[in-house]
């Protein structure tokens, strides 16, 4: 846009925080 800065995306990649129970302790 132009307020200079680049487009962020609006969405949280799953991959840095993910709820998954793979990273869930047993």
């Amino acid at each position: 846009g132009p307020h200079g800065a680049p487009p962020v995306p609006q969405y949280v990649p799953a991959q840095q925080d993910d709820p998954i129970v793979k990273d869930a302790p047993p």
